[in-house]
């Protein structure tokens, strides 16, 4: 809810949290499937120790511990939803979705 802030009380019961909810805010008619997610892809991830990271300078290259053909995961609002390979068409790139993870 865009500008609000809901603070629940841990000590009520479901049903006065829902009363809560709906007392404090203008009820609106929103489809689920029109809400925007951020989508982000994981190619990998590794530990470096702070010594190593504050050496960085432009033409770092820090390596993966994954493969050429490993899959990347795509992510959405911090978790992985599919897996799928990068694909570049022109000078854009993109995912194709290889394995839905539930």
């Amino acid at each position: 809810i865009e500008g609000e802030k809901i603070i629940l009380k841990n000590k009520l019961t479901q049903n006065e949290v829902y009363m809560e909810i709906d007392s404090s805010i203008e009820t609106k008619n929103i489809n689920i499937l029109d809400i925007n997610v951020h989508l982000s892809v994981r190619m990998g991830s590794r530990e470096m120790s702070l010594k190593d990271i504050y050496q960085f300078e432009s033409g770092t290259i820090v390596m993966m511990r994954q493969h050429t053909d490993d899959l990347v995961e795509l992510v959405a609002n911090n978790k992985v939803i599919a897996k799928g390979e990068i694909v570049v068409d022109g000078d854009e790139m993109g995912i194709r979705i290889k394995e839905l993870v539930k």
